[in-house]
C-alpha cells in the first residue's frame, strides 16, 4: 500500500522545533557553546532547506543566526585551539606548561569573546531572534509548505549532491586548505538536510549522513590546522620560537595524515551503488517504521554495502594510536544520484 506523504511544512517544523530546542537548552559552558553553535547552523540549514514552505520572514532569521553563530564561534574556535596544544603537549611528551606563553594569550582572548558572548546571550536581540524563531513554527504558512514531501524533497537533495560533486572535483589530498573547506561546507549541506528528512527516508538517508560526517571530520582536522597555523603565526613577536615550531609542526602532521584520508572519505559519498541506494529510497518512497522492519534482500544488500563501505574507509592505515509504483517522473529527478557510467569524483 502506497503511503500518505507527510507535508513539506510538516517536516520543517519538526526540523525547527528540534534545533529551536537545542539552541535554548544548553548549560552555559564549553559544551553548551559547541552544542549552541551547531543548532544554529542547522536552523540556517533548514531555514535555507525548506524555504520554499516558509514565509518570507524567515530570510531575516537566517541574518540573526549568522550573528549568533558569529559569537558563538569565537569562543568555540579557540576552545579548540586550547585543547588540540593540550593533545599535542601530549603527543610530543612534553608538559603542557612549555605552551604556557601560548595557551596564556589564547586563553585572554577566550576570556574576551566569552565576555562578549554573555552579553549578546543576554541581549534583547537574542531574546527576539528566539522569540521569533518559536513564533514562525506557530505562524500560518504558505500553501507551498502543503505539498508533498515525497515531491520536494528530492530535487532539493539532488540540487546539494550536485554541489557536492562539483566541489570534490577539485578536493585532491594535496589542493589548498580553502579549496577543500568549499567541499566541505558542500558535504555539510547535504549531511544536515539528508538528517532533515532522514524519517522519511531510513537506512540509506542515514547511511549517507554516515558518510558524509567523515568527510567533514577529515576536511575538518585541515581546515582547524590551517587556521590554527595562522593564528599562531599572529604571536611570532611575542611567545618563543620553540613553541611555535613544535606546534606548527605538529599541525603540519596532523594535516598532512587527515589528506591521506580525503580521497577514500570522499568516494565512499559519492561512488555509485551508495546513491542508488538512495535514489531507490526517493522513488519507493519508504516510510521509516517499514524501513526499519523489512528484512528483505536490499537490506541485506546493504549491510554487506556498509561493511565494504568500511573497509574502503578505512584503507591502508597506518597503526597509530515498500514496495511502491515508481512516481512519474521521479527518475529524472535524480540524476545526481543516479548516472550510469559516472565514477566517483576525488
Amino acid at each position: 500500500m502506497k503511503p500518505t506523504s507527510p507535508a513539506l511544512g510538516e517536516v520543517a517544523r519538526a526540523a525547527l522545533t528540534r534545533h529551536i530546542g537545542a539552541l535554548v537548552e544548553q548549560p552555559d559552558d564549553m559544551e553548551g557553546v559547541h552544542q549552541r553553535r551547531v543548532a544554529t547552523r542547522r536552523l540556517r540549514a533548514a531555514l535555507r532547506f525548506f524555504r520554499s514552505a516558509l514565509p518570507p520572514s524567515a530570510d531575516d532569521l537566517r541574518v540573526e543566526l549568522a550573528w549568533l553563530a558569529a559569537a558563538l564561534g569565537a569562543v568555540r574556535d579557540l576552545d579548540v585551539h586550547i585543547a588540540t596544544i593540550h593533545e599535542q603537549a601530549c603527543e610530543l611528551g612534553v608538559s603542557s606548561d612549555f605552551f604556557a606563553p601560548v595557551i596564556d594569550r589564547l586563553a585572554a582572548r577566550r576570556a574576551t569573546a566569552r565576555a562578549e558572548l554573555a552579553v549578546a546571550l543576554e541581549s534583547p536581540r537574542y531574546a527576539t531572534l528566539v522569540h521569533a524563531l518559536c513564533k514562525l513554527t506557530d505562524a500560518a504558512w504558505p500553501a507551498a509548505s502543503l505539498a508533498s514531501a515525497f515531491d520536494a524533497v528530492p530535487p532539493l537533495i539532488e540540487q546539494r549532491v550536485r554541489r557536492l560533486r562539483a566541489a570534490a572535483r577539485r578536493a585532491r589530498p594535496k589542493a589548498p586548505a580553502s579549496v577543500l573547506h568549499r567541499t566541505r561546507i558542500r558535504g555539510k549541506q547535504l549531511r544536515y538536510a539528508l538528517e532533515f528528512v532522514a524519517d522519511l527516508y531510513g537506512r540509506p538517508a542515514r547511511a549517507l549522513v554516515k558518510r558524509l560526517t567523515r568527510v567533514q571530520d577529515v576536511l575538518g582536522a585541515i581546515q582547524d590546522a590551517a587556521t590554527q597555523t595562522r593564528v599562531l603565526e599572529s604571536m611570532r613577536d611575542d611567545v618563543p620560537p620553540a613553541c611555535l615550531v613544535l606546534l606548527e609542526h605538529a599541525l603540519d602532521q596532523r594535516a598532512r595524515a587527515a589528506r591521506n584520508d580525503v580521497s577514500d572519505a570522499i568516494a565512499a559519498v559519492l561512488r555509485p551503488k551508495r546513491r542508488k541506494r538512495l535514489h531507490r529510497a526517493f522513488v519507493r518512497q519508504p516510510r521509516h517504521d517499514e524501513a526499519a522492519s523489512q528484512p528483505d534482500k536490499d537490506c541485506a544488500e546493504h549491510e554487506s554495502g556498509r561493511q565494504r563501505d568500511e573497509q574502503a574507509i578505512a584503507g591502508p592505515r597506518r597503526d597509530n594510536g515498500r514496495d511502491h509504483a515508481q512516481a512519474p517522473g521521479r527518475a529524472e529527478l535524480i540524476g545526481g544520484f543516479e548516472q550510469p557510467g559516472c565514477e566517483p569524483s576525488a
